[in-house]
């Protein structure tokens, strides 16, 4: 399987593809220094910026971290999906509609489900052909201290067909994927030789005390990258669930 990424950011879903053994093939990004970044570590796939005049291309997972802005809390005033950036969805389901790739995943602001928007996006997946479910999850179970929960969104193609005993989010997989994953990061701890939160704190706090000479615009751009991307733990969490979904 491969993977086109939209609004794809510094990359988070193109780092959780790759930890699923998946190739990204396209990325769409507007940011100038987001997407100058994908260009670098995705020297053979196709780059484009403005998704409203996107060619797009064939894949079989299409994901989308649509703009938050008009849909999260701290935005009171937000339009939701009728705002201009949050709004970028409608662009997105045409590309959508014309390519029909086989799984979508949306990340965004749980605020979807609370505004009762979701109801709106599931109508329009449901007109070109899709069934979906949803899930808000947290980055705990990958055992970061913070929450940042995000509404994650699949979507598949009518004729994969939803079934009751093998819906995306079932628990046995989702156990199975997350387990997997601290594995292979207790391994790469070992060999790193950081094997502990406090040694990790302590090797994060130092790395950020030393005086690298970056400009504050730099930092700026790359803290404000990070902020926005999706957790690549979760990330790979979509991509490992679509595996094991698309299997049965």
């Amino acid at each position: 399987m491969n993977h086109a990424g939209y609004f794809e950011g510094i990359g988070g879903f193109t780092l959780g593809a790759e930890r699923a053994g998946i190739e990204t093939i396209y990325t769409c990004e507007l940011d100038d220094y987001r997407h100058e970044h994908l260009k670098r570590i995705l020297p053979n796939a196709k780059h484009e910026r403005d998704i409203t005049t996107a060619t797009g291309c064939v894949a079989d997972i299409f994901t989308a971290g649509l703009p938050c802005q008009d849909i999260s809390g701290a935005n009171p005033k937000g339009k939701g999906l009728k705002g201009s950036r949050s709004g970028l969805f409608f662009p997105f389901i045409k590309l959508v509609s014309y390519y029909q790739p086989r799984y979508v995943v949306l990340e965004n602001s749980p605020m979807l489900v609370y505004t009762k928007e979701i109801l709106f996006i599931l109508r329009e997946f449901a007109i070109i052909g899709y069934d979906a479910e949803w899930q808000i999850i947290s980055k705990r179970p990958f055992e970061f201290p913070d929450e940042r929960e995000r509404l994650i969104l699949i979507a598949y193609r009518s004729e994969i067909g939803r079934s009751k005993s093998h819906p995306v989010f079932a628990i046995e997989s989702f156990k199975k994927c997350v387990k997997a994953q601290k594995q292979n990061e207790f391994i790469r701890n070992q060999f790193s030789r950081r094997n502990s939160l406090t040694d990790w704190t302590r090797f994060i706090t130092e790395s950020l005390q030393v005086d690298t000479g970056i400009s504050k615009e730099l930092a700026g751009k790359q803290i404000a990258c990070y902020g926005d991307a999706i957790c690549p733990n979760v990330a790979q969490l979509c991509f490992d669930l679509i595996k094991i979904h698309d299997s049965q």
